[in-house]
């Protein structure tokens, strides 16, 4: 709210906070989540001022900070009876960044459309308007534009008034790294909010330009129910691909390859447990995840709980090994009289070559722009036993309590190792306390600084060894740290396992958990500080490293001086004691005699030309060997199928799509919990007839801009009652299950106007690759060894596997039960994938085999591909 004249001196309920005249007033921890009908009480003491100072209040349902660098235009472009055209401009008058832009307004009458930006409330006058997803920063002296159609029941306009804005300057926002001064308490009846936590400058998977829109829509004087769509138009430049030489740079500048530290990797007394908590781990035969929780409570496959891709990143520079097999069967076995025998990956028969549909001059499909042609290389240690705590959401935040019971998961496990990639900028107690007992019970606690003056918290915790990041030419890019590690334009696993370039401290953070897992595994009987302290000594100062206590890890350097630095910790116990109180590295390091660091640290210059090139608050690049001049609007396009995917698996937003025994047809379930003609129907439903409707349904959509019915001239039950559930999901105008396609549509730039049908067509079609996926899981029979009742006589029959018991070794989302599950699902995604035919400038061309949609679930034969 705005005030005319005083002050709020004190407060109940809420936290505020002052910028100026204006006060923000928001929930507290406890008070933040309303029922529906439910409702909340809070007050305030003014000084100086009463109620009638109040200039204007609004009701802001979203994080939001009160800026004062953004400067609001707007002038009326066009206008009749009742009805206005306003364009808004916002400039960033400051000199940082601004991300995450919001308004809010008073104006007399309701906004029927909108463009470049959302409306999240307009009631009673009031509007809060909050930027797109592809216009959400504004880099400062720039300047966005977004307007809308309004109409009115008055004589006259009122015009835009008691206007404010919001927004997060970049470092305030993005970056999440490492610790700001710790925040003095003050006396509350009430409990504080407890600070949210976000994750270290996560990968922005965004357009390297802002699609282009119309200055003004299409005007109708009547709203269709369902907005009109047409063919968007792609334009050179949305995304960028890059090739590269050297991708293991970071290993090679941190010496990770070198052959005594490869050996070392392999020696091992007992294996490093290693937790993250982080966005989760998208299933990966390369990574190893001994087990995952999800503290979201989500049904969300393996393959694609990570919706961010943040914490799959970090996972592959830490532990990847392309080198792991998949499980292999060699028994022959006997059910019912008939002999099968497993998959047998020694089986050197190739298989057929797929026919697929000729693409035409300037076509390609979105795999072949995924696919960089590039191996995949090991991460810094492969051979530790890898524990993966989701606590991040899609957008990379969490909350204090998460990761406080994901520390506690950690040490319930007994966890050697624990990564954190993620901050905040002010301590909690609550948080000091778990990371105290994490510490405590012997574990060595890795987090990220961020990119700030001071360093995030936990990192600025002294219980915490503290990682902050170097570019390619090894210089110090981070907020104060302890210790550093490359961070800065690295290339990891990306969305649909693409190859991505990524920034931030979070992706130092993996090199040190992994070079601290290669020490302790050859030296389980030391303790965490023993560890912490043999990374520190060994460090190398000798490039630019200011800010950096001691300096660049140096696997090699650390690894060859063992005998000297156990000497020193014998001859000097307290060596060990100044580190854990972060006595200065001066200090130490003068405790130590016979350690010091003076190799030439290896620089990679490709990558640091690259980077001069690159605008990092705008997009990120995928790495190919192939396409290196190609540009089309592939991240739009992902982040769409993305939306797809995760779209039936939220039960908050679609309880009408969510569960696999409610809605089959949406999750690969051959059964379900279903009457048919009044009675319990068993395999209800036909999974690859419900795959091959969606992709018609998406083609549909791509050609005309609507909604197909689903017809079948067969009869069989399970295919006509799949058909019938998903067109049941469609039939309601405008939705699809719970969700309108208005929201859905936020993710979709307009053109003209318009919803680009391409949008749609894709989203379906994501649909239809989680209903593929989900086949793998809920719908996958294994031979199991049984007992007749009678005879007591051992014989193997065929049993589903079930998600009954989380606990079970043949609970259905194990990895590790029946592994080639999920490297199958993996192979038909791709499949998925190559069949979307894209175009440099016109984007969507459409969707390959059709009628050969059971080709999706690869045979035998094409598991030899894997």
């Amino acid at each position: 709210m705005t005030l005319k004249k005083g002050k709020i001196s004190n407060a109940w309920n809420v936290d505020s906070k002052v910028n100026g005249n204006n006060v923000i007033l928001s929930s507290k921890e406890y008070n933040m989540v309303l029922a529906e009908n439910g409702e909340t009480s809070f007050g305030f003491q003014m000084q100086g001022a009463n109620l009638s100072d109040i200039e204007s209040a609004y009701l802001v349902t979203e994080t939001a900070s009160v800026t004062k660098n953004l400067s609001f235009d707007y002038r009326e472009t066009s206008s009749w009876q009742g009805h206005k055209i306003v364009e808004v401009t916002l400039t960033n008058t400051g000199t940082k960044t601004i991300k995450d832009w919001s308004a809010a307004f008073r104006m007399n009458g309701e906004i029927d459309n909108i463009w470049n930006a959302r409306a999240l409330s307009g009631d009673e006058g009031m509007f809060q308007i909050k930027n797109a997803d592809y216009n959400a920063v504004i880099a400062a002296g720039a300047s966005v534009t977004f307007g809308f159609q309004v109409s009115y029941s008055s004589t006259v306009f009122s015009g835009i008034k008691d206007i404010v804005l919001f927004g997060s300057e970049e470092k305030e926002t993005l970056e999440t790294e490492k610790p700001t001064s710790v925040p003095t308490a003050t006396a509350s009846s009430t409990p504080t909010k407890t600070p949210e936590l976000l994750p270290t400058k996560t990968p922005e998977l965004v357009p390297t330009s802002t699609p282009k829109e119309s200055d003004v829509p299409a005007v109708t004087s009547v709203p269709t129910a369902t907005p009109e769509v047409e063919t968007e138009e792609m334009e050179e430049g949305d995304a960028q691909f890059v090739s590269v030489e050297n991708r293991d740079w970071n290993m090679d500048m941190i010496h990770a390859n070198d052959p005594k530290v490869e050996q070392a990797k392999k020696t091992q007394q007992r294996k490093i447990k290693v937790t993250m908590l982080d966005s989760g781990i998208n299933y990966s035969s390369e990574v190893n995840v001994v087990e995952r929780k999800n503290f979201f409570d989500e049904e969300t496959s393996c393959l694609y709980e990570d919706e961010s891709g943040h914490g799959t990143a970090i996972a592959e520079i830490l532990a990847s090994d392309p080198k792991r097999a998949t499980q292999k069967f060699t028994n022959d076995i006997t059910v019912d009289g008939t002999s099968y025998t497993y998959y047998d990956n020694t089986d050197t028969e190739e298989p057929e070559e797929e026919q697929e549909e000729t693409l035409a001059e300037g076509e390609t499909t979105l795999f072949d722009l995924l696919d960089s042609g590039y191996e995949w290389t090991e991460g810094v240690n492969p051979n530790i036993e890898l524990y993966s705590g989701k606590i991040l959401d899609e957008n990379n935040e969490t909350t204090v309590d998460m990761v406080v019971e994901g520390i506690d998961w950690a040490i319930e496990n007994q966890s050697d190792i624990l990564c954190l990639s993620l901050g905040m900028q002010k301590g909690s107690d609550k948080l000091h306390a778990a990371i105290k007992r994490a510490k405590k019970a012997g574990m060595l606690i890795i987090s990220a600084v961020g990119e700030d003056k001071q360093a995030d918290y936990p990192a600025a915790y002294p219980e915490v060894m503290s990682v902050g990041m170097t570019d390619s030419m090894g210089k110090y890019v981070s907020a104060p740290a302890e210790v550093a590690a490359p961070g800065q334009d690295i290339i990891s696993r990306g969305v649909f396992d693409s190859m991505q370039i990524f920034s931030g401290s979070s992706f130092a953070v993996p090199h040190v958990a992994g070079l601290a897992s290669i020490l302790w595994q050859n030296h389980p009987d030391k303790d965490a500080d023993y560890i912490r302290g043999w990374i520190d000594v060994t460090c190398n100062k000798t490039s630019d490293m200011e800010n950096c206590e001691y300096g660049l890890v140096d696997c090699l350097y650390a690894f060859e001086s063992y005998e000297e630095y156990n000497r020193e910790v014998k001859a000097n116990p307290q060596i060990l004691k100044k580190i854990e109180k972060n006595t200065s590295a001066e200090k130490v390091m003068a405790a130590v005699d016979e350690i010091d660091n003076e190799a030439e640290v290896p620089v990679e210059e490709e990558m640091q030309k690259m980077h001069g090139n690159w605008d990092k608050n705008d997009h990120k690049s995928f790495v190919s060997g192939k396409y290196a001049d190609n540009y089309v609007k592939i991240q739009k396009y992902i982040d769409i199928i993305k939306q797809g995917i995760y779209f039936v698996d939220d039960e908050k937003k679609n309880p009408d799509c969510y569960g696999m025994h409610k809605h089959p047809w949406f999750h690969g379930y051959i059964e379900g919990d279903v009457k048919i003609n009044g009675k319990d129907a068993k395999k209800a439903s036909n999974y690859m007839a419900s795959v091959r409707g969606l992709v018609e349904m998406a083609d549909h959509m791509r050609k005309y801009g609507e909604v197909k019915k689903l017809e079948t001239p067969v009869t069989t039950v399970s295919v006509v009652f799949a058909l019938t559930g998903i067109n049941t999901a469609f039939e309601k105008d405008g939705k699809i299950g719970s969700q309108t396609w208005k929201e859905i549509d936020k993710n979709c730039a307009k053109v003209n106007g318009k919803v680009p049908k391409d949008c749609r067509s894709l989203l379906i079609y994501g649909m239809a690759m989680h209903t593929l996926t989900d086949t793998f899981s809920h719908s996958s029979y294994v031979v199991k060894k049984t007992k007749v009742k009678k005879t007591k006589k051992k014989r193997y029959e065929w049993v589903r596997l079930t998600h009954a018991n989380s606990a079970s070794k043949d609970y259905a989302d194990k990895t590790d039960n029946h592994q080639l599950r999920f490297d199958a699902a993996k192979a038909a995604a791709r499949k998925a994938l190559s069949r979307i035919r894209v175009s440099a400038k016109k984007g969507l061309k459409g969707y390959t085999g059709i009628d050969k949609t059971a080709d999706l679930y690869a045979s035998a034969k094409e598991f030899n591909k894997l």
